[in-house]
């Protein structure tokens, strides 16, 4: 009896022992085995980027057509006087979409806000209504396109009815990316050339146009409209960056003109009225805009401004601190001072020399984290 259990005891162990080897040797070629790549990310496709590449669709000649049709409607709206305030509101109004289809007819389609998704033989979805912001998406018919609305808004005290294009991932094509990035690049030059003739405040013998840093009011103007959130959470900053020049693409003159912070700060550069107001005196021949609104509705005028500011926060700078010779540092003064001031800028260099980043109001250095991520996907360390 104990000489069978002997002999099942070792036939067991022999068998364990083979299953063994079997699975090391499996083991090993699955790890000599080269490792796929994985497959590349696929940057989603807009319709529009479809359109172009099936017909040759045109976005920009497309935006404009849609425009000349917005212009011909009125936008209904109502508004009441608030009787304690005595303020106007708007009561009720409705919001004009231009509408473009797959065979790119165009039809206006009228949207009331308050009722529900279908709207004239349309299903159209929105998350919440953000202004001029809103992105409307179309469900059915499928493969349509909104390229864009027409609304009511309220422009200081007065009630107007604006067209804008705001941003979808339906339109998010090279095209409008390219036409935003050439914009802001045409209009920040222009603005420079007009300043030759101004005389720097740091260096009185080199004119504004030569010390105000390349590249710099582009980024400022790009991550001013860049949810620092959204960015936290981790989406990706390309991503973000194409949103902003798909808006500028679209839109290009009146592009954010109706972005206004709690702070005031308003339009593509997003200027508070007592640092403009400080600027257009200090520069006086510079010729910036008398009127605040006006001037950041104007893009060249704003540009202008955002130029003259960094000559004058270089100002506050101690001469013995020297980030001329790297960009992207002189970039990060100038940011900070941009979001907190340069006196509180300045003050934390003097004091804590390359820890200054860290001593800086929390919502700047959120800022400047925004900052480095746009610098060094548009520009490059």
């Amino acid at each position: 009896m104990k000489k069978t259990m002997c002999v099942i005891f070792l036939i067991v162990l022999a068998v364990a022992t083979m299953k063994y080897f079997i699975l090391k040797s499996e083991e090993t070629q699955s790890l000599q085995k080269p490792l796929e790549s994985p497959a590349p990310a696929v940057e989603p496709t807009s319709i529009f980027s479809q359109r172009k590449a099936e017909t040759g669709s045109d976005i920009l000649a497309d935006i404009r057509r849609a425009r000349q049709m917005l212009e011909k409607e009125n936008a209904e709206y109502v508004i009441y006087e608030k009787s304690k305030k005595g303020k106007w509101e708007v009561k009720d109004f409705m919001v004009l979409l231009a509408v473009q289809h797959a065979d790119k007819k165009i039809e206006i389609v009228s949207v009331d806000p308050k009722a529900g998704e279908l709207q004239q033989g349309y299903t159209i979805q929105w998350n919440r209504l953000n202004g001029v912001n809103t992105d409307f998406t179309v469900i059915h018919p499928a493969d349509c396109v909104v390229l864009a609305i027409k609304r009511v808004v309220r422009t200081e005290d007065a009630f107007g009815e604006v067209i804008y294009t705001p941003y979808s991932k339906e339109i998010d094509c090279e095209d409008l990316r390219k036409a935003g990035l050439a914009y802001l690049k045409k209009t920040i030059q222009a603005a420079r050339a007009n300043l030759r003739k101004v005389s720097s405040q740091v260096h009185p013998e080199r004119s504004v146009a030569e010390t105000a840093p390349k590249d710099l009011s582009m980024v400022l103007a790009i991550i001013e409209h860049i949810d620092p959130d959204r960015l936290a959470r981790g989406e990706l900053i390309k991503k973000l960056i194409n949103e902003v020049l798909v808006v500028v693409g679209a839109n290009q003159g009146v592009a954010y003109r109706y972005s206004v912070s709690k702070a005031n700060a308003r339009g593509l550069f997003q200027f508070i009225p007592g640092t403009y107001d400080k600027i257009r005196k200090q520069y006086q021949d510079a010729g910036l805009k008398e009127d605040f609104i006006l001037g950041m509705n104007d893009h060249f005028n704003a540009a202008k401004a955002s130029l003259l500011l960094f000559d004058s926060d270089l100002n506050h700078l101690n001469k013995k601190v020297n980030l001329q010779r790297n960009k992207m540092s002189l970039g990060k003064y100038l940011a900070s001072s941009y979001n907190c001031g340069a006196t509180r800028t300045a003050k934390e260099i003097r004091s804590h020399k390359g820890l200054w980043e860290r001593k800086v109001p929390l919502e700047t250095r959120v800022y400047l984290k925004k900052f480095n991520a746009v610098w060094n996907s548009l520009i490059g360390a």
